[in-house]
Order: C-alpha cells, then structure tokens, then sequence
C-alpha cells in the first residue's frame, strides 16, 4: 500500500493535501461564522487580509465568494456580506471529497474507505454551524431581558416588604 503523500487524486492533489485543505475549509466556514457572533473574533478577523494572514483564506477563494451574478449578468463584490457564505466552504469540502472518492473508486492504488463518515461528519458540522447562526439571528431583544428583570426585581421586592409586621403565633 502506498503512502497517502505519494497517491495523487488528480494532477498535484494528493491525500495528504486533500486533507489539510478540507480541515482548512472547515476552518474557514467556522471563522466566518463565528466572526458573525462573537465581538473578539469579528474585531481580529475583520476583512480579508486577517483571513489570508491566518492562511484561512486564499485571494482565489474570496474573489470566488464575492463575486455574485445579478440579473442582469454584472458581477461584483458584496462588501462584508461575502462573510455571510460561511457555507460555501463547506460545499467545497463536501466537493473535493467526493471527487476525490470518484476519482479513487477507479484506481487500486487507493480505496477512499471512509468517503461516507467524511462527508456525514461534514453535514454534521454544518448543522452545527447553522444552529449556531440561528441562535445569533434569533437572540432574545435586550428591551425584553430588561423587563424581565424589572419584574423579577420587583417581585422579590415586594415579597420582602410584604412579609414584614406578621405575627407568628408560635
């Protein structure tokens, strides 16, 4: 059996590379989401360049992200709302490897045995990834958090005051 580093997928992919690129897509789509949520994060990776200087990010892959058709065929970037795509890496991955299984199905060097478990493990950080999302989009308002707690301020306010003065027969 061969080593993973000396069996190509196609002309200058090997297994080895395949995989440090579909854990740095993961990677990206993570970043990209969660520079979405967390404060920290969005201010350390706030435009492209801090993506690349991570190694994140490839100028290829951020002109394939900001480039969107509109209906009248120009093409152009979005501003920061490329960050909103956080998916689109992980299609990539979820691409690659199935390439890569296809194209390793037909050859003995290779038998790709865990295509099923990488791209169900995939799927799976999505739905994560997008659970994550949801939650940040559909956060409770602050004028809500702030009258409940008025009310619950009140309550234990009132329950103090309106103990006081009874008389315990004991």
């Amino acid at each position: 059996e061969k080593n993973e580093g000396d069996v190509f997928l196609k002309e200058g992919l090997t297994v080895t590379q395949l995989k440090k690129t579909v854990t740095r897509y993961c990677l990206l789509s993570w970043a990209m989401c969660m520079s979405m949520v967390s404060a920290p994060l969005r201010n350390k990776l706030d435009d492209p360049k801090n993506f690349n200087l991570k190694h994140l990010l490839t100028y290829a892959e951020y002109q394939e992200l900001t480039t969107t058709k509109s209906s009248k065929g120009s093409s152009g970037p979005e501003g920061d709302a490329w960050k909103k795509k956080w998916t689109v890496p992980l299609l990539w991955a979820n691409s690659m490897v199935t390439d890569a299984h296809t194209k390793a199905a037909g050859t003995k060097d290779f038998i790709f045995k865990d295509f099923k478990e990488v791209i169900k493990e995939i799927g799976f950080f999505q739905d994560e990834l997008h659970r994550v999302h949801e939650i940040n989009i559909n956060k409770v308002p602050d004028l809500l958090t702030q009258a409940l707690l008025l009310g619950i301020y009140f309550w234990y306010f009132f329950g103090i005051f309106s103990s006081q003065g009874l008389i315990n027969k004991e």
